[in-house]
């Protein structure tokens, strides 16, 4: 997403504001999707079963993590102590990763037991389709491209990215050299973020 806003300014760095800007709403809109599924699993999901309830709510808790990166981004796009804070982010992220495997791994069997039948199987299915495809784009490749967020044609023409989580995490310092940054020009190379 922030490299889309590099092609918006012909090349350029996207300024200080762009980049708050776009991390601003990334985060905002992770965590409306979070908060209407939320509302969906609280009500029953779709048609009432079990299964899908669980499913969705694996998606709302990779939903909120997203808007939690964005947030957590913004706010170490603003610090001074971004090496400290981005280690600490790492180890945070690291385990929420390693929860998230643990619940993907688990989640269609304790769906099939928790299911109401056929179609709230199928359901639930298709809803852990969907947070298997976020944590995806989250922790591994970056599967969103283009202003919708999510291109099919952009995905099929350029090559794989690591996701923005991915390159934190493999990461063995808080900048190593020749890392991306998308930063703004003035101040410290520290001060600058890795996107």
């Amino acid at each position: 997403m922030i490299l889309a806003g590099l092609r918006r300014t012909g090349g350029r760095a996207p300024s200080r504001r762009g980049v708050e800007g776009e991390l601003r709403s990334l985060a905002l809109g992770e965590g409306a999707a979070a908060l209407v599924f939320a509302w969906l699993a609280v009500k029953g999901g779709v048609g009432g079963g079990a299964a899908n309830r669980f499913a969705i709510s694996l998606l709302v808790f990779l939903l909120a993590q997203g808007s939690a990166w964005w947030w957590a981004r913004l706010i170490l796009l603003r610090s001074w102590r971004i090496a400290h804070r981005s280690i600490g982010l790492r180890r945070t992220v690291r385990a929420l990763d390693r929860v998230n495997r643990i619940l993907l791994l688990s989640a269609v069997p304790v769906m099939i037991v928790l299911s109401a039948g056929w179609g709230d199987l199928v359901v639930g299915l298709a809803f852990f389709a969907f947070a298997l495809v976020e944590y995806v784009n989250y922790f591994h490749v970056r599967l969103s491209y283009g202003r919708s967020g999510f291109d099919l044609r952009e995905l099929w023409r350029r090559p794989m990215e690591p996701s923005s989580i991915r390159v934190l995490l493999s990461r063995t310092g808080p900048h190593p050299a020749g890392a991306p940054t998308v930063g703004v020009s003035h101040g410290p190379p520290s001060r600058r973020i890795c996107l």
